[in-house]
């Protein structure tokens, strides 16, 4: 009967220990795509501004 509790507690620490590194594995997936995401952000406010400035200069320009 000890061996039989043993295995049963190994087990359940294995599926534990699955459950955890499914979960570290999620997290990781969500931060890569929050990364992503964030990336494409700054890139489009970066590509906005720029073209607000070129309005601005051309604006300023054709007023002078």
């Amino acid at each position: 009967m000890k061996n039989a509790i043993t295995v049963s507690r190994d087990e359940s620490v294995s599926k534990q220990q699955g459950t955890m590194h499914s979960s570290l594995s999620w997290v990781r997936r969500l931060r890569l795509q929050q990364s992503v995401l964030f990336e494409r952000v700054v890139e489009t406010g970066g590509i906005l501004a720029a073209a607000a400035l070129h309005d601005a200069s051309r604006r300023f320009h054709r007023s002078h």
